[in-house]
Parts: structure tokens; sequence; C-alpha cells
């Protein structure tokens, strides 16, 4: 199944925002966003429509990774992502302009943060977002998938509109 995602531009900047706020020893932030699913001609559309920020507090000290959340930043989000009945994302930055991707660390250790997020709204798929200065990439597993794929386009939507590729095949 194709996977498009779209959000608005006012959207996008907020969030890009958000993930550069500088933290205490954090080297990059962290967001869950949301949205819902819906499907048409070819595949699916998800709308993302809010965020939430992972707390100053809830970061863990660890150096050998750009950012470590612990227990409470992902009860958090999973009570989120219940309460709206959303498809839920793990967000972050790599800041450099052009496509960016997923580090090794970020695909060992990401997948199982979203795991718990199949049970808690069963019906909407949940994934991963890599933004850079100018581009997002995604993979998203759809509900009941074991395996990910990726998603085909992300689309900001206003002034200027830009539709992102969002695979790298």
């Amino acid at each position: 199944m194709s996977t498009k995602l779209r959000m608005t531009r006012a959207y996008w900047d907020a969030l890009q925002s958000d993930l550069r706020r500088p933290h205490a020893f954090a080297a990059e932030r962290v967001a869950f966003a949301y949205g819902r699913r819906g499907l048409v001609p070819g595949g699916e559309v998800i709308i993302l429509s809010t965020f939430s920020p992972v707390e100053d507090c809830d970061y863990e000290d660890d150096p050998h990774v750009g950012a470590r959340i612990g227990a409470r930043a992902i009860h958090e989000g999973l009570k989120r992502a219940a309460q709206l009945r959303a498809a839920a994302f793990h967000v972050h930055l790599h800041e450099h302009a052009g496509m960016p991707w997923f580090s090794r660390v970020d695909l060992r250790e990401l997948p199982p943060v979203m795991d718990p997020f199949q049970h808690v709204v069963r019906e909407q798929p949940r994934g991963l977002l890599l933004l850079s200065d100018d581009d997002c990439v995604g993979l998203i597993w759809h509900p009941s998938s074991p395996k990910p794929t990726a998603i085909k386009d992300v689309t900001i939507v206003g002034a200027p509109m830009r539709l992102l590729r969002g695979d790298r095949t």
C-alpha cells in the first residue's frame, strides 16, 4: 500500500522550529507527531495535525546517541495517541540540506519505541519520520504489519507548496 503524508506549511515550520531548540545535554530533539489515516485510490494518505515535543526532563543523558528518551516520554506519546485515536510517528531532525536517512542506531532502536503504539490505536499506522532542513523521509508500519514500508511522498501544503519524495528507491 502506498502511503502519502500531508501537513500544512505552518505545521512543518513549527515542527522544524521545535526540533531545533537546544537541550542541556541531548544533541537532538524528539517529538511525536499525530494524524489521521484515510484511504484514497491507490493507497492511503495521513494528514498530520498535531505534535507533542518530548519534555526536557524526559531525555536521558547518553553520550552514545543524539537523543535518548525515557519511558515517561513514550508513555505520554501513547496516551496522546489513544486520546486522539491517531496514527503516531516518532520524529527527529538531522540538521543538513538534502534527503536525510536513518542511522543504523535509529533503525535498531526506534522501531521498538513505536511497537506499543500498535496495541493502543489498532486501526491506525505508526512510524518514524526524519526531517532535514528541506526534506523528510519516513517509515510506516500499517496495522498488523510486521515490516515497515517507505512513505512515498510528503506534501507541505501552503505557500510555497512543496512535494518531498520520502523514499530512497
